[in-house]
């Protein structure tokens, strides 16, 4: 009987389209809040090729992120909280002494994406902070360092964090 006057008021009526939109709009206002957390994922990137490996191919900035041999994402809950201690690290090292040397821009060797800043570093240490254009020099040691942070992630998966990015990454 509800299925047959439910087709009765479809046939009457004059806009279908327009319940449908409605429909559609309503059952989006009212997503879980766990949906609405994925969407405000903070992601942080790593792009990383090791200090020591020579490149016969000039990697600059725009081909690191695809000629990277590594690629370790960071992900935070919200804008609120804090860096990860791996990239507050990575943050300090690199800042660590200002240089007035310039970026080799042929020679990229690793790009940090932060919420807010962008780091390049090429293969001798220098290091390029992206928005004030501020260089800085790693030490060898620092380089030594930094890589080993960074290659001590590799293989690491968070299931979580992958589950909250998975609608920001595509």
């Amino acid at each position: 009987m509800r299925a047959a006057r439910r087709r009765r008021l479809w046939r009457r009526t004059k806009h279908p389209a327009t319940l449908f939109f409605v429909f559609a709009l309503l059952t989006s206002a009212l997503t879980p809040a766990s949906d609405a957390d994925e969407r405000s994922a903070e992601v942080s990137r790593v792009f990383f090729i090791p200090f020591r490996v020579t490149t016969y191919v000039p990697v600059k900035k725009a081909d690191i992120e695809d000629k990277s041999l590594v690629e370790i994402l960071f992900v935070k809950g919200n804008r609120g909280t804090e860096l990860h201690p791996v990239l507050r690290r990575i943050r300090t090292l690199l800042e660590a002494h200002r240089s007035n040397r310039r970026l080799d821009e042929n020679f990229i060797r690793m790009k940090v994406e932060l919420e807010v800043e962008t780091y390049y570093v090429d293969a001798s240490g220098v290091v390029l902070k992206d928005s004030s254009g501020q260089n800085f020099q790693l030490q060898k040691a620092e380089m030594a360092q930094t890589e080993g942070l960074i290659q001590g992630l590799q293989g690491v998966v968070d299931a979580k964090a992958a589950a909250q990015i998975r609608v920001k990454l595509k």
